[in-house]
């Protein structure tokens, strides 16, 4: 099954951070501690395969994954998909998060409008019509 989540399942969180660094090496160190001060349970779980991951920590590595690109603009689909309300929250937190610290521009899809309402500059609507 394909969740959207795409990472090397059979590599360690900290195997699949570095590769995403492959892109963009410069400053990679100083990319991966601010991952983890985001998201400090990928450093206490860093040695981990990724494929033991629940669906929340597998969306928060992949955002991981993206930051370690160094990344001007980044794009979400639906990344409250299959998470408990906690973890939705805590990914939204993150979203929030980078958009402030480092002024990065999140572009998001997603169904949870109250969530975004909270959070967004801009929002759109998008409708199909009905005839």
């Amino acid at each position: 099954m394909q969740d959207g989540r795409q990472c090397f399942r059979e590599l360690t969180i900290g195997e699949n951070l570095r590769a995403a660094s492959f892109a963009h090496a410069n400053g990679a160190a100083d990319r991966l501690e601010m991952v983890f001060s985001y998201f400090p349970f990928l450093k206490d779980m860093t040695g981990r395969p990724a494929g033991v991951l629940s669906g929340g920590q597998l969306q928060m590595l992949v955002v991981g994954m993206a930051i370690m690109c160094n990344p001007k603009l980044m794009l979400l689909d639906e990344p409250s998909l299959g998470l408990s309300p906690v973890m939705v929250q805590s990914v939204f937190d993150v979203i929030e998060r980078l958009h402030r610290d480092i002024g990065l521009t999140v572009v998001i899809a997603e169904q949870t409008v109250p969530r975004l309402l909270k959070i967004a500059s801009d929002v759109f609507v998008l409708a199909r019509a009905v005839s």
